[in-house]
């Protein structure tokens, strides 16, 4: 069988579609011949790459829901022209080779442009693993996996490669190795996993020495591994890293979640791991800055967090839940290294066993500003070495620590009051400050000089007279976002919505309002005003959700043709009464009135329009089925319909007669009287419109104005239609 689509511009072949028919491997049979025909028959993935190269063009070959089986003795698929291989997705189709390969699943040539689109790569080779790319590769929503015990299980790349919505996972089985991503040249990473473990010691997940930016994606390590390793130029937003890092052999350090030897920045990131001489989360021996992330980790030696002997700031970050076997449980800072924390919390880790070793920092040049390091454990807790305040700090326990610069702003030796490491607004887990700790408002009057612009979650500082000392600063209950010691924050300082005055969460059963003026019966549930009940707003009127029951007028409803044409009268007198009478009435035929013998209802309205806002003056309906002893409707004739409710026991309306007939001539007669009929007040302000509405959607109407009223006094109005 043939497989090939080409698309032709005169003579000369612009690309071309190949879709294999075929899972198992085989070379091309006539290579060049623009026919996707293997071996053996069918056209298999190898040929339609043979082909793809031999065509000019960005080609594209569209793969089955299927796995096709490569055959390790052929070698590696060798791509070196523009090509797009799409699958139907990563979970469906699967192109994969068997672990007897020592090659790369996949090779790129430099030059070629490559776009890999859900479908999975898998490879177990002895070799260099998956794909090899010297070219422009692009990998999306793709899952590519490799297993090897030499070489890169995962991706090489020594071009350029774009990582979108994807899986990379390579697992190495021996030591040192990268194992799912190893970049000698430029590297992005949005919205992925890069995934896997690296042999027993000196491995790495993600390593580079060219260009890199992870975006919104998780590194980890299952197992042994470094989350990432950094030689180059990296920056990685809104991701989550971790690993573990098995160290040939102490004093050398390698890091567990990130280890940077180039250049780096981390924002609003998690970093998490294991070492076991320093350096859990970090461990930096280049040029790095950290900015509105949390850093956690555990070690063996020190530095659970981190080990620093290279340049490191960290702005609006938090430091946390880190231990140690042996000395420092946050912070260490090597001979060779400088640090410089600024709007900074450092609290919760916990130092090793030795005699005296800080559960905080250790080291010296060491400037802080705005920055906490307290609630730490250890001997001593918090800090050890020298210190230069840039001012504006709070450190729970001075014992163990010189501290220089600018030291008459600090606070010292304080319970700092922390909530526990958790989930406070922003992207990362964080310590709140309790409404009694003392480093609330005790930072500089305005942000700048030490104090961030905002804090680790993104709230502008200050938020009260001065900014809050440490990551996290406090915000004030109604401004629309939870702060520390909030449940619950609505934008809004009342009660009675399910999320108090102070901002806590009322509780379930408790009377709220929705904000909807057509639910009625609300209660709180779960922090949520809920109802199931909606407003019942009677004839005439209509529910809208601002304003409650308003009055509903119809519009396209039939006039009278004649001017001062029948009446309208009101009686306030022994025996309230309304009669209606809408007479020389457009033309109107018998279906118009719906089915009254079948359960058509009327409402009668009175609208009053003295306003801008029309209102219901007075609304009364027909009933349905029997009235007293016969049924309500009759058919008095072949175009009239009569009601008659001896009793009026529905607001009043005694009798209707509706008639039929061509233009000038239809007939409509309310008349409403008895102990059910309530009057508005009189006199009434005009102008006037009364409207007969069928639930099936016609109705009749008339208007009545101040020169069209011949009485309207309090006992009495009576009007004729008004025409314009």
């Amino acid at each position: 069988m043939v497989a090939l689509v080409l698309l032709v511009t005169g003579t000369a072949v612009d690309a071309a579609t190949f879709a294999p028919d075929r899972t198992t491997d085989a070379n091309d049979a006539t290579p060049g011949d623009g026919l996707c025909v293997a071996v053996g028959g069918g056209c298999t993935l190898r040929a339609a790459i043979t082909e793809a190269n031999a065509a000019s063009g960005a080609d594209e070959i569209v793969l089955l829901a299927d796995t096709y089986a490569l055959e390790p003795l052929l070698g590696a698929l060798d791509i070196d022209d523009d090509l797009e291989i799409r699958g139907a997705s990563w979970q469906t189709t699967a192109v994969e080779t068997a672990h007897l390969s020592v090659q790369p699943l996949l090779r790129i040539a430099s030059g070629a442009s490559v776009t890999l689109r859900k479908l999975a790569i898998i490879a177990q080779t002895r070799g260099d693993g998956g794909i090899e790319n010297d070219g422009d590769l692009t990998v999306t929503e793709s899952y590519v996996a490799g297993q090897n015990s030499r070489g890169v299980p995962g991706i090489l790349n020594r071009e350029v490669l774009m990582v979108a919505d994807s899986t990379i996972e390579g697992h190495f089985g021996d030591f040192g190795g990268t194992a799912a991503i190893a970049n000698l040249g430029s590297v992005t990473v949005l919205r992925s996993a890069i995934l896997g473990s690296a042999g027993r010691e000196g491995g790495v997940i993600l390593a580079t020495i060219g260009d890199a930016f992870v975006g919104h994606s998780v590194v980890a390590a299952a197992g042994n591994g470094t989350g990432i390793a950094n030689s180059g130029t990296l920056e990685a937003v809104g991701t989550e890293i971790s690993g573990g890092a098995q160290d040939f052999g102490c004093p050398r350090i390698l890091g567990g979640g990130v280890a940077n030897y180039g250049s780096m920045e981390l924002t609003e990131c998690s970093v998490a791991g294991w070492a076991l001489c320093g350096g859990g989360a970090l461990a930096n021996f280049g040029i790095a800055e950290v900015t509105a992330s949390t850093l956690g980790g555990d070690s063996d030696h020190s530095g659970g967090a981190i080990a620093n002997d290279g340049t490191l700031v960290m702005r609006n970050s938090t430091v946390s839940s880190s231990s140690t076997n042996g000395e420092v449980g946050a912070i260490d800072n090597l001979d060779g290294g400088t640090i410089e924390l600024h709007g900074c919390t450092v609290s919760d880790n916990t130092g090793g066993q030795f005699a005296t070793v800080a559960g905080g920092v250790r080291g010296t040049h060491i400037a802080i500003g705005h920055t906490i390091i307290a609630g730490n454990h250890g001997t001593p807790p918090d800090c050890q070495g020298t210190l230069l305040s840039l001012g504006h700090n709070l450190i729970g326990d001075t014992t163990g620590c010189t501290i220089i610069g600018d030291v008459t702003t600090n606070v010292l030796n304080v319970d700092p009051r922390l909530g526990p490491l958790a989930a406070n607004g922003g992207s990362t887990f964080t310590h709140a400050l309790l409404p009694e700790s003392p480093a609330r408002d005790a930072g500089r009057a305005r942000s700048g000089a030490f104090c961030p612009a905002t804090d680790q979650r993104g709230t502008p500082r200050p938020q009260g007279a001065a900014c809050d000392i440490g990551a996290v600063e406090v915000t004030a209950c109604g401004d629309g976002t939870v702060g520390p010691g909030e449940q619950c924050d609505d934008g809004n300082p009342r009660d009675g919505d399910c999320c108090s005055a102070s901002c806590q969460l009322e509780s379930d059963g408790s009377a709220c309002s929705d904000g909807n003026s057509c639910t009625i019966g609300e209660t709180c549930r779960a922090g949520a005003c809920t109802s199931s009940t909606p407003l019942t707003c009677g004839p005439c009127a209509t529910c809208n959700a601002q304003l409650g029951c308003v009055a509903e007028v119809w519009t396209a409803c039939r006039q009278p043709t004649e001017r001062l044409s029948g009446r309208l009268e009101l009686a306030n007198a022994r025996s309230d009464k309304i009669t209606w009478k809408w007479n020389d009435g457009e033309a109107t035929s018998r279906a118009d009135f719906g089915d009254p013998l079948g359960g058509e209802t009327f409402a009668f309205c009175v609208f009053d329009e003295s306003d801008t806002v029309p209102r219901v003056l007075l609304a009364a309906e027909t009933r349905t089925g029997r009235c007293g002893k016969r049924p309500c409707w009759r058919s008095g004739s072949a175009s009239t319909y009569e009601y008659k409710d001896p009793e009026a026991i529905t607001d009043g309306i005694d009798t209707v007669f509706l008639k039929s007939a061509k233009q000038g001539a239809a007939r409509v007669a309310v008349d409403i009287h008895g102990k059910n009929l309530v009057l508005p007040a009189m006199p009434l302000a005009l102008p006037l419109r009364v409207q007969l509405q069928a639930r099936s959607g016609a109705c009749w109407e008339a208007s009545y104005v101040d020169s069209s009223t011949s009485r309207n006094t309090t006992k009495q109005l009576r009007a004729k239609a008004f025409l314009p």
